[in-house]
C-alpha cells in the first residue's frame, strides 16, 4: 500500500495570502495543499505555477477546475490581486 499523504486546502482572496499558505504548509512539513476554482475565485492553476517556483516538495492538487474560461486575462486577474 502507498504512504498516506497529508494535505489541506487553502485558500484566499489575493495571491500572495495564498502563496505564503502554501509555503508555511510545506515548511510545517505537510505533504500536500488542494485548491478549487470557480466563481469569483482566484485561478488554481495560475497560483500552482507561481507556487512551484517558491517551493520544493509540496504536492499541488485541484478537485474543480474549469477550462473553458481559462485564458491570459484569469491569469493576469490572480497577480493583479
Amino acid at each position: 500500500m502507498p504512504p498516506r499523504l497529508i494535505g489541506v486546502a487553502v485558500r484566499g482572496n489575493k495571491t500572495r495570502e495564498v502563496l505564503t499558505h502554501i509555503e508555511q504548509a510545506e515548511q510545517l512539513g505537510l505533504h500536500a495543499v488542494w485548491m478549487t476554482t470557480g466563481g469569483a475565485r482566484l485561478d488554481s492553476i495560475t497560483i500552482f505555477a507561481a507556487a512551484a517556483l517558491r517551493t520544493q516538495h509540496i504536492k499541488l492538487g485541484t478537485s474543480i477546475v474549469p477550462t473553458f474560461p481559462a485564458n491570459l486575462f484569469s491569469a493576469g486577474w490572480c497577480f493583479s490581486r
